[in-house]
Protein backbone atom coordinates (compact mmCIF):
# COMPACT_ATOMS: atom_id res chain seq x y z
CA UNK A 1 0.00 0.00 0.00
CA UNK A 2 2.80 2.29 0.72
CA UNK A 3 4.27 1.76 -2.36
CA UNK A 4 1.22 2.54 -4.25
CA UNK A 5 0.43 6.07 -1.91
CA UNK A 6 4.27 6.83 -2.80
CA UNK A 7 4.11 6.60 -6.48
CA UNK A 8 1.13 8.78 -6.19
CA UNK A 9 3.25 11.45 -4.36
CA UNK A 10 6.20 11.25 -6.64
CA UNK A 11 3.46 11.91 -9.94
CA UNK A 12 2.30 14.94 -8.16
CA UNK A 13 -0.95 13.52 -7.25
CA UNK A 14 -2.53 14.10 -3.48
CA UNK A 15 -3.96 12.03 -1.45
CA UNK A 16 -7.37 12.30 -0.79
CA UNK A 17 -9.31 10.07 1.45
CA UNK A 18 -11.22 8.14 -1.86
CA UNK A 19 -7.75 7.36 -3.13
CA UNK A 20 -6.47 6.50 0.06
CA UNK A 21 -9.19 3.62 0.48
CA UNK A 22 -9.44 3.01 -3.05
CA UNK A 23 -5.35 1.99 -2.79
CA UNK A 24 -6.51 -0.34 0.77
CA UNK A 25 -9.17 -2.08 -0.61
CA UNK A 26 -6.46 -3.02 -3.17
CA UNK A 27 -4.28 -4.41 -1.12
CA UNK A 28 -7.10 -6.03 1.22
CA UNK A 29 -8.27 -7.53 -1.30
CA UNK A 30 -7.47 -10.32 -4.43
CA UNK A 31 -4.67 -10.26 -6.42
CA UNK A 32 -7.40 -9.90 -9.67
CA UNK A 33 -9.99 -7.29 -8.29
CA UNK A 34 -12.89 -5.52 -9.87
CA UNK A 35 -13.99 -2.10 -9.73
CA UNK A 36 -17.22 -3.25 -7.47
CA UNK A 37 -14.93 -5.45 -4.73
CA UNK A 38 -12.87 -2.09 -4.99
CA UNK A 39 -15.81 -0.23 -4.21
CA UNK A 40 -16.94 -2.83 -1.24
CA UNK A 41 -13.59 -3.00 0.57
CA UNK A 42 -13.11 0.77 -0.09
CA UNK A 43 -16.28 1.53 1.86
CA UNK A 44 -14.59 -0.10 5.11
CA UNK A 45 -12.75 3.18 5.73
CA UNK A 46 -14.61 5.50 3.64
CA UNK A 47 -18.27 4.71 3.70
CA UNK A 48 -18.77 8.38 1.52
CA UNK A 49 -16.63 6.19 -1.25
CA UNK A 50 -18.71 6.58 -4.82
CA UNK A 51 -18.14 4.65 -7.44
CA UNK A 52 -17.01 7.52 -9.85
CA UNK A 53 -14.25 7.59 -7.24
CA UNK A 54 -12.97 4.08 -7.71
CA UNK A 55 -13.33 4.86 -11.50
CA UNK A 56 -10.88 7.85 -11.06
CA UNK A 57 -8.76 6.75 -8.77
CA UNK A 58 -8.20 2.71 -10.82
CA UNK A 59 -7.61 4.72 -14.08
CA UNK A 60 -5.15 6.90 -12.48
CA UNK A 61 -3.23 4.37 -11.11
CA UNK A 62 -3.35 2.81 -14.90
CA UNK A 63 -1.74 5.93 -15.70
CA UNK A 64 1.20 5.77 -13.48
CA UNK A 65 1.68 2.50 -14.30
CA UNK A 66 0.95 0.61 -10.98
CA UNK A 67 -2.25 -1.34 -12.45
CA UNK A 68 -3.34 -2.90 -15.30
CA UNK A 69 -7.11 -3.23 -16.38
CA UNK A 70 -7.55 -6.62 -17.86
CA UNK A 71 -10.91 -7.27 -19.70
CA UNK A 72 -12.32 -10.68 -18.35
CA UNK A 73 -15.60 -12.82 -18.16
CA UNK A 74 -16.64 -10.61 -15.44
CA UNK A 75 -15.88 -7.45 -16.35
CA UNK A 76 -12.54 -5.44 -16.10
CA UNK A 77 -10.02 -7.01 -13.61
CA UNK A 78 -7.09 -4.88 -11.76
CA UNK A 79 -3.71 -6.25 -11.03
CA UNK A 80 -0.95 -4.20 -9.62
CA UNK A 81 2.17 -4.70 -11.62
CA UNK A 82 4.77 -4.10 -9.00
CA UNK A 83 6.56 -7.68 -9.87
CA UNK A 84 5.77 -9.44 -12.57
CA UNK A 85 2.69 -11.01 -12.81
CA UNK A 86 1.45 -13.94 -15.83
CA UNK A 87 -2.10 -14.83 -17.65
CA UNK A 88 -3.84 -17.18 -19.35
CA UNK A 89 -6.91 -15.31 -21.30
CA UNK A 90 -9.40 -16.86 -22.83
CA UNK A 91 -10.31 -14.94 -26.45
CA UNK A 92 -13.83 -16.56 -26.18
CA UNK A 93 -15.36 -16.50 -22.69
CA UNK A 94 -13.04 -14.20 -21.18
CA UNK A 95 -11.49 -16.20 -18.49
CA UNK A 96 -8.23 -14.94 -16.68
CA UNK A 97 -5.59 -17.13 -15.02
CA UNK A 98 -2.70 -16.85 -13.54
CA UNK A 99 0.39 -18.81 -13.99
CA UNK A 100 3.74 -18.66 -12.51
CA UNK A 101 6.74 -17.20 -13.48
CA UNK A 102 8.02 -18.38 -16.98
CA UNK A 103 11.09 -19.30 -18.33
CA UNK A 104 11.05 -16.01 -21.06
CA UNK A 105 11.65 -13.56 -17.83
CA UNK A 106 15.03 -15.53 -17.16
CA UNK A 107 16.23 -14.64 -20.89
CA UNK A 108 14.87 -11.19 -21.08
CA UNK A 109 15.17 -9.92 -17.63
CA UNK A 110 19.09 -9.53 -17.93
CA UNK A 111 19.51 -8.11 -20.97
CA UNK A 112 17.21 -5.32 -20.15
CA UNK A 113 19.11 -4.71 -17.12
CA UNK A 114 22.64 -4.98 -18.82
CA UNK A 115 21.10 -1.99 -20.58
CA UNK A 116 20.84 0.29 -17.99
CA UNK A 117 17.08 -0.04 -17.45
CA UNK A 118 15.36 -0.84 -13.83
CA UNK A 119 12.41 -2.67 -14.25
CA UNK A 120 9.25 -1.90 -11.96
CA UNK A 121 7.38 -4.72 -13.28
CA UNK A 122 6.07 -6.46 -15.79
CA UNK A 123 2.80 -8.42 -17.84
CA UNK A 124 2.53 -11.34 -19.71
CA UNK A 125 -0.71 -12.02 -21.17
CA UNK A 126 -0.86 -15.31 -23.43
CA UNK A 127 -4.23 -15.04 -25.11
CA UNK A 128 -6.34 -19.02 -26.97
CA UNK A 129 -9.11 -20.64 -25.64
CA UNK A 130 -9.32 -22.21 -22.26
CA UNK A 131 -10.08 -26.32 -22.11
CA UNK A 132 -13.93 -25.85 -22.42
CA UNK A 133 -14.18 -23.32 -25.15
CA UNK A 134 -11.52 -25.28 -27.19
CA UNK A 135 -13.59 -28.23 -26.94
CA UNK A 136 -16.68 -25.92 -28.23
CA UNK A 137 -14.81 -24.86 -31.27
Amino acid sequence: MDALLELLRRSGYRITQPRRAVIEALSAGPSHITADTVLKLGRRCCPSLSKASVYRTLQLLESVGALRGIPSADGRQYVQVASGHHHLVCQSCGEVRDFPSCGMCENWLPAVKDRGFHVAGHLLEVFGWCEGCKERR
